[in-house]
């Protein structure tokens, strides 16, 4: 079983290419990411602390610090580059491009020239590839080498004599460097298990392909041996910060997680009791609905014609999802992953490739049939060869029925895109406003509340490697405000009040309790300078010579209550309120309240506020009862 190379089109197809090159780019450019996540800002520290800060090599490390396929590239790019977000992200991009490519020559090889092209029209615009194409994360990184993989191997089964062993060397190679961007892309390895058995293969040097990925892993976990002396280092590592989360339900047992990724592809398929269905993936758009219908017509081909080429990417979409949908994170006991969306952007090159091929053919642009010989019954005098059945006017059917399905997937793809780039800088907008203040102010301690905070502004302030933040080197530059008994430890120092650490409504769904924290962050005192507030989030600086006086009970929660008002801070309100008013309230009365408390131009707002309002004690402390029922 080999992949022969496919005739040639005389056309030249490279300025194609390159056209579509320039769309991806266009599209990266509109839908920009940069360090958007949470895993992406420690991937940048990491980066830009290796062979300046020394690693534990003990179990506080972070295993994904040994992603050196990720991360060592971006390290040398800090070496001549400032540690900016496109400094960071610039490997990934260019990865992200290098696929589209790639996809290319692997369509062409497989099927055309034109088929090749449809692929990586295709693979350009598929929502989830664009915007995690500008992030530094593996899910850009893996599917990277296994697309490289691939391709290794199709010229090695292309390539007679000596020369394919130097291929089958180099697709193992890929695989492994995959491998060490994400440990789970070992599931790869299952892509090639059909063509191990075929001895001619082992001739050409198909086992150099498993020495390119078992060396480099022998010669690395070798190394974690002789740092640590565990040869698995860092298995045991990942197992280690792994075990937490299943006991604090963050990775979901098995039962609630099954067909998690069948719905990422088709969210229409789910059916949510209370909700209305959802039938537009939020990062694929309707590219599954599209594609893999285009991936079956692919393998019924193969089957019928009998040419196992046509095989190959329905194969690598198979496995590939099979594992994201029912593989196990754990050697010892069968434990599914934790799924994300863009863990599937593993499998979308393998999409991309179905719909190369069955585009080119919709539009009558594929590899034309080779002419098919008559059969001779025995004893009968050879017939002359017949042409292949002209079938040209299927073209007039299918061919604007493909037209207007890419038309319908493209327009919700960019719709997506729109949609994801918009969330993104939703979420981060409080990040890099604060951002943009400190990096103008002197470097003094941060207190935070908690959340991404420290994680991002770790990496907003390099290359002041004292804000290097790592679970195994905490910073000395950023503090947790929660943690704080004295108030004393503020002076000199930089405050944010995220208070949305305290309502639950962010990324990580922290939610901190007010009474567990200082007064001082109930109500800043007036002493503190306020440095700007946006996005539920107040930036303060402590002079150097701040004393704390705490006001009355009285005055503290009538003050913090207006503050309340102020800071758009319902949570605040609520901790102020007396819990017999409370009990009171339904949930509409709730926000009908606030609502009309926020408005300085309601009437009845300065009537409530003035002869209605009375502070009752409730254990010891100071509440607010509003006289309004």
């Amino acid at each position: 079983m080999r992949f022969p190379a496919v005739q040639r089109s005389a056309r030249n197809v490279w300025w194609v290419l390159l056209a579509i090159l320039a769309l991806n780019a266009v599209l990266k450019i509109l839908f920009f990411s940069g360090l958007t996540q949470a895993d992406d800002f420690s991937y940048g520290v990491y980066s830009f602390s290796f062979f300046r800060l020394p690693l534990p090599w003990d179990m506080t490390l972070d295993f994904r610090a040994l992603r050196l396929s990720l991360l060592l590239p971006v390290s040398l790019l800090f070496r001549v580059l400032p540690p900016s977000e496109l400094a960071a992200v610039l490997y990934p991009t260019l990865a992200s491009l290098g696929m589209v490519v790639l996809v290319f020559l692997i369509g062409r090889k497989l099927y055309s020239d034109t088929a090749g092209l449809f692929a990586a029209f295709a693979f350009a615009t598929f929502p989830g590839d664009v915007i995690y194409g500008t992030m530094l994360l593996p899910d850009v990184l893996a599917p990277f080498f296994l697309v490289l993989s691939v391709w290794a191997f199709l010229n090695a089964e292309e390539n007679p004599g000596g020369r394919s062993r130097w291929w089958y060397l180099a697709a193992g190679l890929a695989l492994f460097l995959a491998f060490n961007a994400r440990e789970n892309s070992y599931w790869f390895l299952l892509f090639f298990l059909p063509f191990a058995f075929n001895a001619e293969r082992w001739k050409r040097g198909f086992w150099m392909a498993g020495a390119g990925f078992a060396i480099p892993i022998l010669l690395l976990y070798g190394f974690y041996a002789v740092k640590t002396g565990d040869f698995f280092y860092n298995v045991h590592l990942a197992e280690a910060q792994r075990d937490p989360l299943l006991k604090s339900g963050y990775i979901p047992p098995n039962a609630k997680n099954w067909l998690t990724a069948f719905y990422y592809m088709f969210p229409g398929f789910r059916h949510i009791p209370g909700r209305e269905t959802q039938y537009i993936s939020p990062l694929f758009g309707f590219t599954f609905y599209l594609g893999v219908p285009l991936l079956v017509y692919s393998a019924v081909r193969g089957v019928l014609t009998r040419e196992r080429r046509y095989l190959l990417a329905p194969w690598w979409f198979l496995v590939g999802y099979g594992f994201i949908e029912f593989g196990t994170i754990s050697f010892s006991s069968y434990q599914m992953m934790l799924k994300l969306p863009r863990f599937l952007l593993t499998v979308t090159p393998a999409l991309a490739l179905g719909y190369g091929l069955a585009l080119a053919d919709a539009f009558g642009l594929g590899r034309k049939p080779a002419a098919q010989p008559v059969p001779v019954r025995e004893g009968k005098r050879k017939a002359p060869e017949r042409p292949a059945p002209n079938r040209r006017w299927l073209v007039w059917i299918t061919a604007p029925a493909a037209a207007a399905a890419l038309l319908w997937v493209l327009f919700f793809s960019w719709k997506v895109m729109g949609y994801q780039n918009d969330s993104l800088e939703f979420n981060m907008r409080s990040f890099r406003w604060a951002n943009g203040i400190l990096q103008e102010l002197p470097r003094k301690p941060i207190y935070g509340t908690g959340g991404w905070w420290n994680n991002k502004l770790s990496f907003y302030l390099l290359p002041d490697i004292r804000f290097a933040d790592m679970p195994w080197r905490r910073s000395d530059m950023l503090r947790d405000l929660t943690a704080v008994k004295d108030p004393a430890e503020l002076r000199g120092s930089y405050v944010v009040l995220d208070r949305t650490n305290f309502s639950g409504q962010n990324d990580l769904r922290i939610r901190h309790d007010y009474a567990a924290v200082g007064p001082w962050v109930l109500l800043p005192p007036g002493d503190w300078k306020l440095l700007g507030a946006q996005y539920g989030t107040e930036l303060y600086e402590v002079p150097d010579d701040w004393t704390y006086i705490q006001p009355d009970s009285t005055a503290l929660v009538h003050d913090s209550f207006m503050h309340s008002l102020q800071a758009d801070d319902y949570v605040l309100f609520l901790h102020n309120l007396h819990p017999e008013f409370i009990s009171k309230l339904n949930k509409d009365q709730f926000w009908g309240l606030f609502n009309l408390l926020k408005d300085g131009n309601n009437p009845n707002r300065a009537e409530i506020l003035s002869s209605r309002l009375e502070y009752r004690e409730f254990e010891g402390k100071v509440k607010v009862y509003l006289n309004i029922f």
